[in-house]
C-alpha cells in the first residue's frame, strides 16, 4: 500500500514538473509572438507614414527610401526567432530615422497640421512602448524558462522533453 501510494505520489510530481516547464515555454513563446506582433504593426505604420508624407517632402525622399529599405529587409528576415536580433537592430535603425522624419514632419506646416498623419505619429508611439513592454514580458517569460530548464529536477526532465531555453532579447 505504501509502495503504491509512493508511485503515485511520484507520477504526480513528474506531471507537475513537467507542466510547469511546458506552461513556462508557452509563456516565453506567446511573448515573442507578441513582440513580433508588435514589429509588424509598427512596419505598417512606417509604410503608411512614408507614403502620405512623400509627396510633400521631396527633400526627404532619401530618409523615406532608407526607412523603407530598412522595412524590407526585416520584412524578408521573417518570424524566425533565430533572426529577432538582426530584426531588433534593424528596428532600431527604423526607429531612430522615423524620429528624425517626425522632427521634420512638425516643421512642416501642412503636415503637422494633417489628422492621418498625427494619429499615426500616435500610433508609432503607442507601438514604441508596447514593443517596449513586450521585450520586457519575453525576457520575464524566458527567464522564467531558463530558470526551470537550468535547475535540477526540472533540467532532467527539460532535457528528455527537448525544451531548451530561450535567449534574451537586448
Amino acid at each position: 500500500m505504501v509502495m503504491l501510494i509512493l508511485t503515485a505520489f511520484t507520477i504526480i510530481w513528474i506531471i507537475c514538473v513537467k507542466t510547469i516547464i511546458f506552461r513556462r515555454r508557452e509563456a516565453a513563446l506567446t511573448a515573442y509572438k507578441d513582440v513580433d506582433k508588435t514589429l509588424i504593426k509598427q512596419y505598417e505604420v512606417f509604410q503608411r507614414l512614408a507614403e502620405l508624407i512623400k509627396e510633400t517632402m521631396s527633400t526627404e525622399i532619401s530618409t523615406i527610401e532608407y526607412i523603407e529599405k530598412l522595412k524590407n529587409e526585416v520584412t524578408k528576415l521573417g518570424t524566425d526567432k533565430n533572426n529577432i536580433d538582426r530584426r531588433i537592430a534593424l528596428d532600431g535603425e527604423l526607429k531612430s530615422q522615423t524620429e528624425l522624419l517626425i522632427s521634420k514632419i512638425l516643421e512642416y506646416q501642412s503636415l503637422s497640421a494633417n489628422k492621418e498623419i498625427t494619429d499615426l505619429i500616435a500610433q508609432y508611439k503607442k507601438n514604441d512602448d508596447e514593443f517596449k513592454d513586450n521585450v520586457i514580458k519575453y525576457n520575464s517569460a524566458a527567464h522564467e524558462l531558463r530558470k526551470a530548464v537550468d535547475v535540477f529536477p526540472y533540467s532532467f526532465f527539460a532535457r528528455l522533453s527537448e525544451v531548451k531555453s530561450l535567449d534574451y532579447i537586448n
